[in-house]
């Protein structure tokens, strides 16, 4: 079925891959997690009136978490195994 055809693709492998390299740094993983709660709770929670700082502030996060490959490699497999999740096909 489609969940079987999910785990065995490139997509998924990769960011089961990622997500590996990157729990071998707990402090870093740390981080990660924090950065993508957050990141949700601005999308569904955050009201106008500081909604600029806290975008900033994310921003600056982000750009500051990219700067590590293993956290660049991970955000990016997540995203593609993401959208072959939701669309079920391939970018």
């Amino acid at each position: 079925g489609l969940l079987e055809a999910i785990k065995e693709s490139p997509e998924y492998l990769e960011f089961q891959k990622q997500s590996d390299i990157l729990k071998k740094k707990p402090e870093l993983k740390a981080r990660v997690d924090t950065f993508r709660a957050d990141n949700y709770k601005v999308q569904n929670e955050c009201d106008s009136d500081n909604l600029f700082e806290v975008v900033e502030q994310m921003g600056k996060e982000s750009a500051e978490l990219r700067r590590h490959p293993e956290v660049n490699a991970y955000l990016d497999a997540e995203l593609d195994a993401e959208n072959l999740y939701k669309t079920g096909r391939r970018y």
